[in-house]
C-alpha cells in the first residue's frame, strides 16, 4: 500500500489565549476563551522562503517559521507564538494516526503515532517524537517515546501523558501531561475525520502551557 504524508501544524500564543491546529486538505481549528471555531479550507501551504503559511480570508494570516515560530494575526489580534510541524505516514489515508504537541515555554514536545490497517491495537502503533529546546531551537529525536491516553464515554480524549526517553542510557525520561479543556472536529475530503482535544499541560520543572491532541480516523 502506498505511504503518503499527513501534514499538521499545531500552534499556540499563550498571551493571546489562542491554540490551534491546521491540517493540510482539511482546514483549521482554533480554540480561544470564546470557544472552538472550525475554519474550512486547504490548510497550510509551503512557503518559497521556507516554513509554511496559512491564510483564511477575513479570519487569519499566519506564517510558521522553520525554527518553530507562529506569527501573523487572527482577526484583529496579533499573534507571536510557538508552532510545531508534524508529518505522519498514513498508508495512503488508511491508517489511524495521532499527533500530540505540547508547548511548555522554552520546551516543545511533539509526538506522532500511526496504526497501520490490520493492526490489532495501540500496542502495535509506530511512535516517533522530538523535543525542541535551546537558543536557537534544536530538535532532538527521542529514542523511546511513550503515550498514554484516557477517553470519556464518547471516545473523546480527556487526559494524556507523555514519557520521553531520550536515549538508551537515559536515567530518567522527560515527562509531560495534559487535560482537555475543549474539543473540535474536522472532516477530510473522502470522509476521514480528525477529532481534536485542546489541552492544558504541565511538565518537568513545573512548566505549564497549552497543547493539542489530534486523532485522525480513516473511512472504514
Amino acid at each position: 500500500m502506498p505511504v503518503t504524508k499527513r501534514l499538521l501544524i499545531a500552534f499556540a500564543d499563550t498571551a493571546a489565549g489562542l491554540q490551534g491546529i491546521a491540517i493540510a486538505g482539511a482546514g483549521t481549528l482554533l480554540a480561544t476563551p470564546d470557544g472552538v471555531r472550525a475554519l474550512p479550507g486547504p490548510g497550510p501551504a509551503a512557503r518559497a522562503a521556507g516554513g509554511f503559511e496559512l491564510g483564511v480570508h477575513g479570519e487569519l494570516e499566519l506564517a510558521f517559521e522553520p525554527a518553530g515560530g507562529a506569527r501573523g494575526h487572527v482577526g484583529a489580534a496579533a499573534i507571536d507564538g510557538d508552532a510545531v510541524v508534524l508529518e505522519i505516514d498514513d498508508d495512503d489515508g488508511h491508517a489511524l494516526t495521532r499527533a500530540v504537541a505540547i508547548f511548555l515555554g522554552p520546551v516543545t514536545l511533539a509526538l506522532s503515532a500511526r496504526r497501520s490497517p490490520g493492526a490489532r491495537g495501540h500496542g502495535e502503533d509506530l511512535l516517533s517524537a522530538v523535543l525542541v529546546e535551546g537558543d536557537p531551537p534544536a530538535a532532538l529525536e527521542i529514542a523511546d517515546p511513550r503515550l498514554s491516553t484516557t477517553y470519556d464515554g464518547d471516545g473523546r480524549v480527556i487526559h494524556c501523558g507523555l514519557e520521553l526517553w531520550e536515549g538508551e542510557e537515559s536515567e530518567f525520561p522527560r515527562r509531560a501531561a495534559g487535560e482537555a479543556s475543549a474539543h473540535g472536529e474536522l472532516t477530510h475530503p473522502g470522509g476521514a475525520t480528525t477529532r481534536v482535544a485542546f489541552l492544558d499541560c504541565h511538565g518537568d520543572g513545573g512548566r505549564r502551557g497549552p497543547g493539542v491532541y489530534a486523532i485522525t480516523t480513516p473511512v472504514s
